[in-house]
C-alpha cells in the first residue's frame, strides 16, 4: 500500500527542473519521468542528488562518478557502493558490509557476511542500539 502511494504521488509530480542522476550514467528514461539504472534499478530523479528508489525509497546521492557513491538513506544513515559494487554496500555506521537482495522490499534483506545472517532494516538499527550499551 506504501508503495503504491508513493508511486501515484510520485506520478503527479511536474518534470521540469529535475536533473539529479549525473552519478547514474547510463539511465534509460521512461515518459513519466521514472528511470532505470543498470546497476541501481529504477528510481524517480528530483532535485540534484534527492531521488526515489523502487525499494530504497528516499535517497541522496554524492560522489565524482558512478564508480563510487555515497548515499544517505534515513533508515540505514551513509552507505558507499559503486556500479561495480552494487548490491554490495559499505554502511558507515556499522563499519560492515552487507549485499542487499535486489527487488526484496518491505522488508528489504540484507546478507551479512560477517556473521552469515539475513537482516532486515529493522534488525540492523535494533543492533546499532544495543550495541551501544556495555
Amino acid at each position: 500500500m506504501k508503495r503504491t502511494i508513493s508511486l501515484v504521488l510520485l506520478a503527479l509530480l511536474p518534470l521540469s527542473g529535475v536533473q539529479g542522476d549525473s552519478l547514474l550514467e547510463n539511465s534509460i528514461t521512461f515518459k513519466n519521468g521514472w528511470k532505470y539504472s543498470p546497476w541501481l534499478g529504477c528510481y524517480y530523479p528530483l532535485s540534484e542528488n534527492w531521488l526515489y528508489h523502487l525499494d530504497h525509497e528516499w535517497l541522496w546521492l554524492d560522489g565524482d562518478d558512478e564508480t563510487s557513491v555515497w548515499i544517505w538513506n534515513g533508515e540505514l544513515g551513509w552507505i558507499w557502493t559503486g556500479r561495480d559494487l552494487y548490491p554490495i554496500l559499505y554502511m558507515a555506521s556499522d563499519q560492515a558490509w552487507f549485499t542487499y537482495t535486489p527487488g526484496s522490499s518491505n522488508p528489504r534483506l540484507f546478507y551479512d557476511g560477517e556473521s552469515s545472517t539475513w537482516e532486515t532494516v529493522r534488525s540492523i538499527q535494533w543492533k546499532r542500539r544495543i550495541s551501544q550499551f556495555p
